[in-house]
């Protein structure tokens, strides 16, 4: 038995029942997903028209409970469904979540369901992370400049009486600093 996860969350609800639409007189197939065994030979019976039929669900129960076998041209054809619909097959990794972080113990969803859309999405992965080390950089520096113009103006009083303005730098730094510490 072949499975296919479909979540195109957030998307509005037309666009979502447009595109299966379209992937079933395209590939002239019918969707059903099941939670728990049932007949499903009176399902069919609805179909507007002759097509193939992607079933899913709890497939380990399904298979046991009505006695499917792999059939390799059933895959064969499943698996050019995949590729002519331009879908993307991830390795969930026995997950429940395309995608996990550990940042605030929050799961999130990605999908993507264009092989166009895929190598686009990582260029602004790869872009965003290299915006982020910078980021970071300046974060990290901008303290380290601020203490040093901060000890430059201390060790210049002590050669000579700061002008007003070296005096405003110094506080302005000072509180900066302290500002950026917190």
């Amino acid at each position: 038995m072949n499975c296919l996860s479909l979540n195109i969350s957030g998307t509005k609800e037309d666009f979502k029942t447009q595109w299966v639409c379209r992937l079933k007189v395209a590939h002239k197939i019918n969707f059903i997903g099941l939670h728990t065994y049932i007949n499903t030979d009176g399902c069919w019976d609805s179909t507007d028209h002759d097509s193939r039929i992607v079933r899913s669900g709890l497939k380990w129960q399904i298979r046991r409970k009505i006695q499917l076998t792999f059939c390799p041209s059933s895959a064969s054809a499943f698996n050019r469904f995949i590729y002519e619909a331009g879908l993307q097959e991830f390795n969930m990794g026995g997950e429940r979540y395309t995608y996990m972080t550990r940042v605030d113990a929050k799961l999130s969803k990605l999908v993507i369901e264009s092989n166009y859309l895929a190598p686009k999405l990582w260029d602004v992965k790869e872009e965003i992370k290299q915006r982020r080390k910078v980021n970071h950089q300046k974060e990290n520096q901008e303290p380290l400049d601020l203490k040093e113009s901060v000890v430059a103006l201390e060790k210049a009083a002590e050669h000579h009486i700061l002008s007003n303005n070296e005096l405003s730098k110094k506080a302005l730094g000072f509180i900066g600093y302290l500002n950026l510490k917190e």
